[in-house]
């Protein structure tokens, strides 16, 4: 009886591991893609999670698109779900922010709309907390001022200088998504392997236009200006990435230059996406506008990007997550 049971557990626990490995692992000519992982943050009252999906590495790049070429990301990344809400600040500047005088201004819509009003200068600030509060090193070089562009790492900076992004550390985790990962993420469909025309699940069709829920094939764009965005996990349908709103609600920052090419701190970034009162060619995947990262506006929103691999759960990890730890423990303690 008892060698039956064991068996029984141990074809069970061999399924599962079977239909995690083909979820979290599925690949498209043997590039990795499917990954969820959620992150907490802060202490105490200001403790809060955030959901990331890792998507396809090392796809080809997008040549029907602006830029021209994009996408084509040569690493692993994962994608915030949603777009930074303003409960999310709030916990920053209660956690960080007020103690060292480094206060994000917002809009107060509500705690689950998403944080507008915030200049790209105050995400990067986000963004290093982030990293402080994970343990790892910070994404920007920025002092305690909120209005200060960040300064370039350089080769003197041995440990974070990287040639190809000087304006990120290449040893850090967390940070806002260059203009490849955000094409990337919002365009390539994962189970066709190619690049759509809008952040949708069927993205060659337009998205149906909704003032917020999370209907398949929707997107919140085309409302009246004085209506206002949605709750961040309620502003249309996931896209390929099994992202939301990254078409629509409100537009985002890009860490890169508008033109992609200059290192200067004073260039203009890149913003995407289309907001709840915009029209559907903002949405579409040729359309990009920029800003000063000085610059806020009741329309711009941000999400983050965390880099390098998922870790993968242990065998215990899943062992017990499945019921089947106490068990092997118990089988182990009677011998």
């Amino acid at each position: 009886m008892a060698l039956t049971r064991f068996l029984s557990g141990l074809r069970v626990l061999l399924m599962s591991l079977v239909a995690i490995a083909s979820f979290s692992q599925m690949s498209h000519a043997g590039i990795i893609f499917g990954q969820f992982v959620t992150e907490t943050f802060g202490t105490g009252a200001n403790r809060f999670s955030m959901k990331f999906f890792q998507g396809l590495t090392s796809p080809p790049r997008d040549t029907n698109g602006t830029p021209n070429p994009a996408g084509g990301v040569p690493y692993q990344y994962a994608t915030s779900i949603y777009e930074i809400s303003e409960i999310m600040i709030d916990k920053y500047n209660g956690q960080y922010g007020i103690s060292r005088n480094q206060v994000i201004t917002k809009d107060t819509r509500g705690p689950q709309k998403p944080a507008t009003n915030v200049t790209w200068i105050e995400a990067a600030h986000f963004v290093n907390w982030l990293n402080i509060a994970s343990g790892t090193p910070r994404a920007y070089k920025l002092n305690n001022s909120m209005t200060d562009r960040p300064v370039l790492w350089t080769p003197s900076d041995i440990l974070d200088y990287d040639p190809n992004n000087p304006l990120r550390s290449k040893r850090t985790l967390f940070a806002l998504p260059s203009a490849d990962e955000w094409y990337q993420a919002a365009f390539l469909e994962e189970a066709s392997f190619r690049y759509q025309d809008y952040p949708s699940e069927r993205g060659n069709v337009p998205p149906t236009a909704v003032a917020s829920g999370r209907v398949r094939f929707t997107a919140v764009y085309d409302q009246a200006i004085d209506q206002g965005p949605a709750d961040v996990h309620l502003a249309g349908g996931e896209n390929g990435n099994k992202l939301i709103a990254m078409g629509g609600n409100v537009d985002e920052w890009e860490e890169s230059p508008f033109d992609q090419t200059t290192t200067s701190t004073f260039a203009t970034r890149g913003l995407r996406g289309g907001a709840w009162s915009d029209s559907l060619d903002k949405l579409s995947s040729t359309n990009r506008r920029s800003a000063s990262m000085t610059s806020s506006a009741d329309n711009i929103g941000f999400r983050v990007v965390r880099l390098g691999p998922i870790p993968e759960p242990s065998m215990m990890s899943i062992a017990a997550s499945l019921g089947l730890g106490g068990y092997f423990m118990r089988k182990r303690q009677r011998k």
